[in-house]
């Protein structure tokens, strides 16, 4: 019973031990206040939520990040890299694009020729 349990002991030491040696993926994106006014270093994401109203959502930090933003105006890399997941309409499947430092996207100001007005929805953020 002694060699049972020493054994037992062992295997959960060595499982243990594995888990915590082993590199994780680096989640450390952070939502952050934007502050007034914004600042422009970090990742900021506008959608319009009411007729006359925009939430402003700023991001700082690598990783990755699921969110659910709807009706997207504005999308800033600010001094980041950025993947950006989303869906340009109802009932199409999600694409991606990719902003280098200091770049943009709006629908109105900065469009893009594969995106028609804003985007439906927004559905994972990484900043690389």
């Amino acid at each position: 019973m002694k060699s049972f349990l020493r054994h037992a002991l062992v295997a959960g030491a060595v499982a243990l031990t594995a888990m915590v040696a082993l590199p994780s993926p680096a989640y450390a994106i952070d939502k952050v206040t934007c502050g007034k006014p914004s600042r422009d270093d970090w990742l900021v994401v506008q959608n319009q939520v009411a007729k006359y109203k925009l939430d402003t959502h700023c991001f700082a930090n690598r990783g990755t990040v699921n969110v659910a933003y709807y009706n997207v105006w504005t999308i800033s890399s600010g001094n980041n890299r950025v993947a950006i997941e989303y869906i340009d309409d109802r009932g199409q499947r999600s694409k991606g694009m990719i902003l280098d430092k200091w770049q943009g996207w709006s629908h109105k100001y900065a469009p893009s020729p594969n995106i028609k007005g804003t985007i439906y929805k927004v559905s994972k953020i990484t900043i690389l």
